[in-house]
């Protein structure tokens, strides 16, 4: 929403790369063609990264007092 703060923009983005994360990991346990198989678990590690970049950025803004 154009109305949330910039904590709760951050926790959402984080629950959609989780997200993602796992659907690719499932797509990927599923298939059977090995360079399909290495699409989805590369962007699987994708979605991870993204998701550690969200973390990081969420404990700058939610805590930036122990910083």
């Amino acid at each position: 929403s154009d109305n949330m703060d910039l904590k709760n923009a951050i926790s959402l983005a984080m629950k959609n790369e989780e997200m993602a994360m796992q659907k690719y990991q499932a797509l990927a346990e599923d298939c059977e063609d090995p360079e399909l198989k290495s699409v989805f678990n590369n962007l699987a590690a994708m979605e991870k990264d993204h998701k550690f970049k969200m973390e990081n950025s969420f404990v700058n803004v939610a805590y930036p007092e122990v910083w």
